[in-house]
Parts: structure tokens; sequence; C-alpha cells
């Protein structure tokens, strides 16, 4: 198996490899069994595990992000001992490489949203919106670039699902009561120049939308209850994270927590219906798919997938002598091939 070297923002560096793929749709391009930063030298990497500002078991690798030759990796501080939030891998450069390490940049950020998501387009970048779903606190936080203010949005469908909160994942069974989490943007429609921003609590099997036009108001964006819809149910045990919509096929895809996979639905084939019949498993894998966290589908087409034991992580403790964090990545037509969302 060759190593094939990471680059993460501030300084540092991941243990990856590159592997091959463990199913059918998603190829695997890098896995740690720890994340590792490159320091200036021996001497400083030493000094920051005997000042315990360096504990390797407690870097996990939560989100990604693909920006042209780079893909971002977040490392939250939920615990002591992590050197960088923000790291990138550099998707062009030589992985001659054998002892792998990431590059990062510190950009000394104490704290990582789960999602923010910038809704904005080539000739209106002044007047950008973001999106940032409160899970905890179970409402949407909109800032207004334009006017350089924020406020929040409360809804019920913000709230998680009673019925939704068990988890089975990585042998470990738990209880969340997590808010809204995923959020992913239709194309701008041509009728009024909005969007649709798809959305849904982490402890729920449904999905919901509303028309950004609503959500950009901030005087009614709370008051227009009629205005979010219901779109419909995955089914038992089909709880998502994170979610990303592929403006070309009109894909949404989504993790399946408790399945250990993706899933996808096609929001153009299948508009009006949403639920069991018209969504799909892309993948789904019990040994490198243990809690998918997060997923994009970058400019390109292609789909980027993180898995990293989160809930072995907390619960347990990883074992160090295992892969515990792989990403996957594969081009959008190839992941819906023979699925209900091809198209």
């Amino acid at each position: 198996m060759s190593l094939k070297c990471l680059t993460l923002l501030a300084g540092v560096c991941l243990l990856a490899c590159r592997v091959n793929a463990a199913n059918e749709r998603l190829k695997e391009l890098f896995a740690w069994k720890t994340v590792d930063f490159d320091f200036p030298d021996d001497a400083t990497r030493a000094k920051a595990i005997e000042n315990k500002e360096y504990i390797q078991e407690n870097n996990l690798p939560l989100g990604l992000e693909r920006w042209h030759d780079k893909l971002f990796v977040t490392i939250p501080r939920w615990k002591s001992g992590i050197v960088s939030t923000l790291n990138y891998i550099n998707l062009t450069g030589k992985f001659d490489n054998r002892t792998p390490r990431l590059n990062i940049l510190d950009i000394a950020a104490d704290s990582v949203f789960a999602n923010i998501l910038v809704d904005t387009t080539p000739n209106t970048c002044d007047k950008a919106f973001a999106y940032i779903p409160d899970l905890g606190g179970f409402q949407m936080i909109v800032y207004d670039l334009e006017n350089n203010e924020s406020y929040k949005v409360k809804h019920h469908y913000f709230y998680f699902d009673p019925l939704s909160g068990n988890y089975n994942v990585g042998g470990v069974n738990f209880q969340w009561t997590d808010g809204v989490f995923g959020v992913a943007l239709s194309p701008v429609h041509k009728e009024d120049g909005y969007r649709t921003l798809y959305f849904h609590p982490l402890s729920s099997t449904r999905e919901f939308s509303v028309n950004t036009k609503i959500l950009q108001n901030k005087t009614t964006a709370s008051n227009s209850y009629y205005e979010f819809k219901v779109l419909g149910s995955r089914g038992p045990n089909s709880q998502a994270s994170a979610e990303s919509l592929d403006e070309k096929t009109g894909v949404l895809f989504y993790t399946q927590v408790n399945k250990d996979g993706v899933g996808c639905w096609n929001s153009y084939k299948h508009a009006n219906e949403y639920s069991a019949d018209t969504t799909d498993l892309v993948a789904t894998d019990s040994e490198t798919l243990v809690f998918p966290n997060d997923l994009k589908v970058d400019k390109e087409g292609y789909l980027w997938v993180l898995s990293d034991k989160l809930s072995v992580h907390i619960y347990k403790g990883l074992h160090t002598d295992e892969i515990n964090y792989r990403i996957f990545q594969t081009p959008v037509k190839d992941a819906i091939k023979g699925t209900v969302c091809d198209v």
C-alpha cells in the first residue's frame, strides 16, 4: 500500500495512506490511524507533546470542503491538545513521501461551526448570505453581509424528532437530541432569483425546505410558519448529518449515520415525492463508513465523503492500531448509477 502525503492548514500534518476502494461506488483516497502534524522540527513536536499542546488521539477530522487544488479538513477543539482546527490537503502535490504528514494553516480560531452554508452568485458577492444551523439551539442563524448583521430564525422544524434519537453506530448505542444540522442549496430559481434551502435535524428521518427569500427577510423570517415545507421521510433509521446538492443532476446527497452509508434523492426527477421509494443508498460499509460525518459535492461534479468513527471516539475511545478516519471521492454520475437517483 503506497502512502500519500496530505497538507493541512496551519503548518501541520496528518498520517495518511492512499488505499483502494472499499465499496463499489466510493473510492477511498485517504485513510488515517491517527492525526499527526508536520511541526518545524522534532524538538518543537516533542515540546508540544510534553506541554499537552498536542495530544494525538484527541485530534478528530470532522468536516471537509474542496476548493480548487485543496481539500480542507477541520478538526474541532472539543478536547485539549488540538494543534490546528483548519487544515488542507494539497491535491496536486507529489505524494512520494512515505512519512506522510499534512501541512496546516492556523487561523487562531477556537471554535468551528458544524455547518456554514454561503448563498451567493458571481454577480452578487456583496449581497451574500450565510445560513448557520444551530443544532443545540434549534434555530437557524442568518448572516447578511451587505448589512453586516446576523439574526436568529425560529421554527418547529428545526427541532429533533423524539422518536429518532436512538443510534447504533460502530458497536455503540447512544441517544442524541441534535436539531437542525444538514443544509443544502438548490440552484437559483429563474422565476424569483432565490433558492430553495433543504435542511434536516440530525435526530430525524425527515427532510424540510424553505425558500431563501423567507430567510433573507429579517422581519418576517420567524413569522412565516407555513412557508416552511415538509418534504417527507427517508424511512426508519435514516438519520443524516451533512448533505450537499449537485446542481447539474439535482441530486441531494446525505450521510446515513445509522446505516454506515451515504444516501441520495433526485430533486429534479422526484421533486414531488421524498420517501423511502424515491431515496436510495449510494454506498454502505460497516467497516469503512462507520459514522459518515460529512460530505460535499464540488464544482467539478465529484462527491467527497469523510467517515471518522465519531461515536467510538466519544464513548469508547479509538484504537490507534487500526484505521479510524477515511476520505472517499467519486464522480456524481458514478455514485448514482443504478440507483433511483440516476438521471
